[in-house]
């Protein structure tokens, strides 16, 4: 069994960052040894969008795109950042990300027009609420 349970399966948290209160990442890894991660950096309206292949070595999760990014595996639900040279980081601040729905990365997308109204969720009708 894999060490990182059933695939696909996505991984998220706020790491540190120098120069702003966060980073939000989400790590989405695929069955077929593909990756998506995106960098969102908190209070900016930047987010980084990466591409490419994951592999599992012993019990570090290795990302090679762009850069190499590697994660101890420390449980099916749970993935600490390490450093370049593939060792823990030693710090107080919270370097982990954990399990979560494993949705695809979608950029945003801004509604153009002059107005939207919503007027269903799924099969259900939304009653528009009276303005006051």
């Amino acid at each position: 069994a894999s060490p990182l349970g059933a695939l696909p399966a996505a991984f998220e948290g706020v790491i540190p960052c120098a120069d702003c209160p966060g980073i939000s990442q989400r790590i989405v890894l695929r069955p077929n040894g593909r990756f998506q991660s995106r960098l969102t950096y908190l209070e900016r309206d930047r987010a980084f969008d990466e591409t490419g292949t994951w592999a599992i070595e012993g019990r570090t999760l290795v990302l090679t795109g762009r850069s190499t990014q590697r994660w101890a595996i420390r449980d099916v639900n749970t993935l600490a950042m390490l450093d370049q040279q593939g060792q823990p980081i030693v710090s107080t601040a919270n370097y982990t990300l954990t399990r979560a729905g494993a949705t695809p990365l979608t950029r945003r997308l801004a509604l153009a027009g002059p107005r939207w109204m919503l007027v269903k969720v799924g099969d259900q009708a939304v009653t528009p609420a009276a303005k006051s």
